[in-house]
C-alpha cells in the first residue's frame, strides 16, 4: 500500500464553565468532550480525547469480516487556524409547532 499523508481540520467548540474551566468539544463528534484551565490546554485535551476515541477496540460480531488498518497521524502541534467566533446557525425547527411548546 502506498504511503499517504493525512491532514484535516477539525472544528472545536469552546465554552467557559461555572468553575472557570474551558470546555472543549467536537460538534461533529459529541462523544469527544473535555476541559482545560485555558483555551490552549482545552485544545490539547480535545485532540488527545479524539485520538483515544479512534484507538478504542470495537466489539466484534461473530462471523464479521474485520481488518486492522494502521492510521498514522502526526499531532506534534495543534495549530490554531481560525480564531473567529462563528455565530450559531439557526435550527430548522419550527417555533409554531405546538408539540414543542414548553
Amino acid at each position: 500500500m502506498a504511503q499517504r499523508k493525512f491532514r484535516t481540520n477539525i472544528v472545536v467548540s469552546y465554552e467557559p464553565d461555572e468553575s472557570g474551566w474551558i470546555r472543549a468539544s467536537l460538534p461533529a463528534m459529541p462523544e469527544v468532550a473535555t476541559a482545560g484551565l485555558s483555551r490552549e490546554d482545552a485544545r490539547e485535551m480535545v485532540v488527545d480525547a479524539l485520538m483515544q476515541l479512534l484507538a478504542v477496540e470495537p466489539e466484534r460480531q461473530v462471523g464479521g469480516d474485520y481488518e486492522r488498518v494502521r492510521l498514522d497521524v502526526s499531532t506534534g502541534h495543534a495549530a490554531q487556524r481560525d480564531t473567529t467566533r462563528a455565530k450559531a446557525k439557526p435550527t430548522a425547527r419550527s417555533t409554531s409547532d405546538p408539540s414543542r411548546a414548553s
